[in-house]
């Protein structure tokens, strides 16, 4: 007999499809000229990749659901450290955070790319020390409730195709 007394996978999963949806997102700025980076790796020195001739930025993608509310400053921190953390990261690497929904202070339901030095309890937990402000000024936050949403937008002003036709593109490129 199976009891299933979670949903952990449930919730698994619909991070899994908000960190694919939000490659899909970085993939279709890159195509449309919007993006800074060149190539987009799923799963490569984090959640995502993104990388240019001359830079390197690791991205972790964290998704909740609304009615849970923003993120913590606490649990944001625990994002960040987790990147600057890893055992191949390099002196030159930039770090990013896409979040789903906001972080306690800011309450944006809208796209949002902020520097880490405007999340002041985020900074405030990651303490004061040379190394941590360097960190801090190669970390950035992106707030992206609806990447799929803008990713389509994307695609449909690039390829002058329809919403609908855009649509299918980006299920096209998230199966990839």
């Amino acid at each position: 007999r199976c009891d299933v007394l979670t949903r952990a996978g449930s919730h698994a999963g619909r991070g899994f499809r908000y960190q694919d949806a939000v490659a899909v997102y970085f993939c279709a700025k890159e195509y449309s000229g919007q993006g800074h980076h060149g190539s987009v790796f799923p799963e490569g020195g984090d959640d995502l990749e993104l990388r240019s001739a001359t830079a390197r930025t690791l991205v972790q993608v964290k998704s909740r659901r609304d009615h849970l509310g923003p993120f913590s400053p606490r649990a944001a921190t625990s994002f960040i450290r987790k990147m600057w953390d890893a055992e191949d990261v390099a002196d030159s690497d930039r770090f990013l955070l896409v979040l789903e929904s906001d972080v306690g202070e800011h309450r944006s339901a809208k796209e949002e790319l902020l520097g880490l030095s405007s999340y002041p309890h985020i900074v405030s937990e990651l303490g004061k020390s040379n190394a941590a402000d360097g960190l801090i000024a190669r970390t950035q936050v992106l707030v992206l409730p609806n990447p799929r949403s803008g990713a389509i937008d994307l695609i449909a002003a690039t390829q002058g195709c329809t919403l609908l036709e855009a649509e299918i593109y980006f299920s096209d490129l998230l199966g990839l």
